[in-house]
């Protein structure tokens, strides 16, 4: 009876028309297993400063809610989940598919997230020209081979670097990498010269 008395004043605290009301609820109990989870989902939805300790932090809300908060696509909120203690796969390949570019570089640098390599593909193939993206799979603590070896085509000779110091990429097959996917560039570009004239 006192549980559920409790929930009730939680229920109603959520609704509250104060935002510092609604604002203490959430940072008091962002990491409680006991807030309810229609609770923790109305302060899910609430302003920025209410959601996203609640989405960042909240063991209330299972996968399939922090897939549709991904889903309906502020960066903000995306990014809260890319920073989560742990991402489960599913939740990270629908960041990957899905996401904004700082919710994909946050759960880059997030060496706790399930992120599968054909997930780390999709999500390069997205921002592949954003450094942000590319900077952040570089400060990730373990890269997959592929990934590694995709990087070296996409980014700067200083960053190039980065990735042979951080990876245990080997300098030399990090300059021949290198050479090879410029190779590969200029040839398309001729190619497609050629094709346009």
């Amino acid at each position: 009876e006192e549980r559920k008395a409790a929930d009730e004043v939680l229920r109603i605290l959520a609704v509250d028309a104060a935002a510092i009301v609604r604002r203490a609820l959430a940072v008091t109990l962002k990491n409680s297993p006991h807030l309810p989870r229609d609770v923790a989902l109305r302060l899910a939805a609430d302003i920025d400063e209410i959601a996203i300790p609640v989405i960042q932090e909240s063991p209330s809300l299972d996968d399939g809610d922090l897939i549709a908060i991904v889903r309906a696509g502020m960066a903000s909120k995306q990014t809260a989940i890319a920073r989560r203690d742990t991402v489960s796969e599913a939740v990270a390949n629908v960041i990957a598919e899905e996401g904004g570019h700082e919710a994909v570089a946050a759960l880059a640098r997030n060496d706790n997230a399930d992120f599968a390599a054909d997930a780390m593909n999709r999500a390069l193939t997205r921002f592949s020209t954003l450094e942000t993206v590319t900077g952040a799979f570089i400060d990730r603590t373990a890269l997959p081979p592929s990934i590694s070896e995709r990087l070296v085509s996409l980014i700067s000779d200083e960053a190039l670097q980065r990735l042979a110091r951080r990876h245990a990429l080997p300098p030399q097959l990090a300059v021949e990498l290198a050479e090879g996917a410029r190779e590969r560039a200029t040839i398309d570009v001729l190619d497609q010269a050629g094709r346009a004239v």
